[in-house]
């Protein structure tokens, strides 16, 4: 991994909108400033903020480092081929087969929201549950009704995070890094975390938390913990996509209808690699917006 800078660096994108829906990307390699600090986190009364900034990573992450890396021509030994079609670094935390939750046994949601229930689907769910790779959602899923609301990341497993805009830092410092999701009419994130990886070691403890602060909305803002795994569910980041469309009925942060534009980061705890992409609506094609991946 690069090296980071003595001083704290911002990158920084934006999107605009019009009608809702986003009509320009920022370049792919954003600009940064040495020892500038732009609409620092906590600075709420300066305007403008832009829609997102990071703080305390490395400018560059080489993708060589990262832990897992789907669609590869070979698979490991005893295991299989895992595949991502998102591409754009989201093959990194991203693939099939992934880590999920689920509601209910037995239900498949298509992309367009429906809703099938099968016998064939209840014995998948149960084999995977049995292997750890699923868990039942009502355990492992809050709703952050306060500022400074802490959450923990499992070692080994994934967060996904789900509202309208927020700061996100850690504060037992596993990682430096600090993160200003932005608000925007019309528009909603989705972030993934990628927790530390499993040491397969008692008692050490691996796990990392989290605190979600400057919300907008708190009520509508969703943390889902998965399970220890390789990679997370890239069919199930797909149902919560189309949620946030107002798909499946459910986008909370976005009313009942849901938001044309919906912006997904991830983020990978152990070395500070994150990618952002953004579709502009319900079936478009992923853009990538900023990544700190070479």
């Amino acid at each position: 991994m690069a090296e980071k800078v003595d001083r704290r660096r911002f990158l920084a994108g934006s999107l605009a909108a019009v009608g809702g829906a986003v009509v320009s990307l920022v370049p792919r390699e954003a600009e940064a400033s040495a020892g500038v600090r732009i609409n620092t986190l906590g600075e709420l009364n300066e305007k403008p903020r832009p829609l997102f900034s990071i703080y305390e990573v490395a400018d560059t992450v080489p993708a060589s480092t990262l832990e897992k890396t789907a669609n590869e021509l070979t698979a490991a030994p005893g295991d299989v081929i895992h595949k991502n079609e998102t591409l754009l670094g989201t093959e990194h935390w991203l693939a099939e087969p992934g880590n999920r939750t689920l509601s209910a046994y037995g239900i498949t949601i298509d992309a367009s929201g429906q809703k099938t229930w099968s016998e064939a689907q209840v014995k998948v769910d149960l084999k995977q549950e049995a292997a750890g790779a699923c868990w039942l959602t009502s355990e492992y899923r809050e709703t952050f009704t306060h500022d400074h609301y802490p959450f923990l990341i499992p070692e080994g497993g994934f967060v996904m995070i789900t509202g309208a805009g927020m700061d996100l830092s850690f504060p037992d410092r596993q990682s430096e890094a600090e993160i200003h999701l932005g608000a925007q009419e019309n528009h909603s994130w989705i972030v993934v975390f990628r927790g530390l990886p499993r040491d397969y070691k008692t008692p050490l403890d691996r796990n990392v938390m989290i605190d979600a602060y400057n919300m907008v909305k708190p009520g509508a803002v969703n943390g889902t913990r998965l399970p220890p795994g390789q990679y997370f569910s890239e069919a199930y980041f797909q149902q919560n996509v189309a949620a946030a469309h107002g798909r499946l009925g459910t986008a909370i942060n976005c009313g009942t209808d849901g938001c044309s534009g919906v912006s997904a980061l991830f983020f990978d705890v152990r070395t500070g690699a994150y990618s952002w992409v953004n579709q502009v609506a319900p079936g478009a094609s992923w853009e990538l917006v900023q990544t700190n991946l070479k």
